[in-house]
C-alpha cells in the first residue's frame, strides 16, 4: 500500500486490521509527515497525521524505501525501494533535442507548492534565458495526475535537462533519480543525500534563494553536456539504484 494521508488509506488499514489481513504498508516518503499541513485547518492536519502514525505502527509489516527512517518504525520495518520502469539512457541521448528543458512535478499545497504561482514564477524566471521550456501538460500538473511510464519516458526523451525547482530546501528525489538513470541532467535546489554524495562532481546545483539568479552558463553547461558524461551519469545512477534489493518486496508478497 502506498503511503497517503488521505482517509481512504486509513479506512483500508482499519478494515485489514479487523479482518486480520496481513498488511504490508509501503511508506513512500516516511520522513515527510512533518511537511504536510492543511492551511486554515490545523485540527484536520493533526488528526490525520496522528492517525497515520498509529496505524502504520500497528500494521503487520512496514515497508519503506529509505533506510535512514528505518528506526522510526521498529523491528517490523523492511527496507526495500521498489524498481521503476526507467527508459533506457541510450535512446534518451539519441533522441534529445538540444535546447529542450522540462519540468517534472505536481503542484501541491501540502508539499510547499501552494498554488500555480510558484511554478509560473519558475517558468518566467527561466524563460528569460534563450532556451525552450516545456511542461508535460498543464492539465496533468494542475490536477496532480500521475504520469504513466510511457508518458514519462516519452517526455524524458524530448528533454536535454529537467529542472526541479521548489520553494522548499529540498527537491523531489524520485524525479531526480529517474531522470539521472535516464541520462538526463537535472537542475535542482538542494540535492538529496545520494545525489549530492555520488554526483557532486558531475552536476551543478542552486540554492532555493537563488532561483531568480540562475546564470546562462549553468543552464548551458547542462544543456550542452557531452554524451559521454550523460552515459556516465546514467550508469552511476543505475548502479546506485540496483544495488538495493528492489525485487525483495515483490518476492515477499508472493511468498506470504
Amino acid at each position: 500500500m502506498i503511503y497517503s494521508i488521505g482517509f481512504f488509506s486509513i479506512i483500508i488499514l482499519i478494515i485489514s486490521k479487523i479482518a486480520n489481513i496481513k498488511t504490508y504498508y509501503y511508506c513512500h516518503e516516511p520522513g515527510d509527515f512533518k511537511y504536510y499541513n492543511f492551511r486554515n485547518s490545523w485540527f484536520k492536519s493533526i488528526i490525520l497525521l496522528s492517525l497515520n502514525y498509529i496505524l502504520i505502527k500497528i500494521c503487520k509489516e512496514v515497508v519503506i524505501p529509505n533506510k535512514n527512517y528505518k528506526s522510526l518504525y521498529g523491528k517490523t520495518t523492511l527496507y526495500c525501494p521498489l524498481q521503476s520502469n526507467i527508459v533506457d539512457f541510450v535512446s534518451v541521448i539519441n533522441g534529445s533535442k538540444v535546447y529542450d528543458i522540462g519540468y517534472l512535478g505536481t503542484i501541491s499545497k501540502e508539499r510547499g507548492l501552494s498554488s500555480s504561482n510558484f511554478l509560473s514564477y519558475s517558468i518566467g524566471v527561466l524563460s528569460n534565458q534563450k532556451f525552450n521550456y516545456k511542461l508535460p501538460s498543464n492539465v496533468e500538473i494542475l490536477s496532480q495526475l500521475k504520469f504513466s511510464d510511457a508518458k514519462k519516458n516519452h517526455f524524458l526523451k524530448s528533454c536535454s535537462v529537467i529542472f526541479n525547482l521548489r520553494d522548499q530546501p529540498y527537491n523531489q528525489s524520485g524525479v531526480t533519480m529517474e531522470c539521472l538513470m535516464s541520462g538526463v541532467p537535472v537542475l535542482t535546489t538542494t540535492f538529496d543525500y545520494y545525489v549530492s554524495t555520488y554526483f557532486s562532481d558531475l552536476l551543478p546545483q542552486i540554492l532555493p534563494a537563488e532561483i531568480n539568479n540562475i546564470s546562462d552558463e549553468i543552464i548551458k553547461q547542462l544543456v550542452e553536456m557531452d554524451s559521454e558524461l550523460k552515459i556516465q551519469i546514467a550508469l552511476r545512477a543505475k548502479s546506485i539504484f540496483y544495488n538495493y534489493p528492489s525485487n525483495f518486496f515483490i518476492n515477499l508478497l508472493e511468498n506470504n
